[in-house]
């Protein structure tokens, strides 16, 4: 029975595939936390953590939730676009946050996740495609 099961599981796994969850439009939902935060809200976050500097404990704090969405959307994409074994191999956290920076002040209404998923869809055709034995 044990066997049976084991079999059952494993056929049902391998018939999954990944589903994108944007919809026809190529809007999606995003979420809570810092994903959901308005590009101008980001945008005074990042200017109060540049004042204490780069890699400052201050700058740290502030720019923690952000970062960390930024690498928990680097895993996911990693993890779910064929393909990929990682989408910004040459950025920096600091970097990518600067990128999403930029992006945020030039779209105003959008929030912090889209200026993530730019940045990615941006450097889609530069990713790793392959990760090193």
């Amino acid at each position: 029975m044990r066997f049976a099961m084991k079999i059952i599981c494993t056929a049902a796994i391998a018939a999954c595939s990944v589903a994108h969850s944007a919809d026809s439009a190529g809007k999606y939902y995003h979420g809570g936390g810092v994903g959901s935060v308005e590009c101008p809200e980001f945008v005074n976050s990042i200017s109060q953590a540049k004042t204490y500097g780069f890699g400052t404990p201050g700058y740290v704090n502030a720019m923690h939730g952000y970062t960390m969405f930024v690498s928990g959307f680097q895993s996911a994409y990693n993890m779910l676009t064929p393909n990929t074994c990682e989408i910004f191999p040459a950025v920096s956290s600091n970097q990518a946050l600067s990128w999403v920076e930029n992006y945020c002040r030039k779209n105003p209404l959008a929030k912090f996740a889209t200026g993530v998923a730019a940045l990615a869809m941006s450097l889609h055709s530069q990713r790793l495609q392959s990760c090193p034995r």
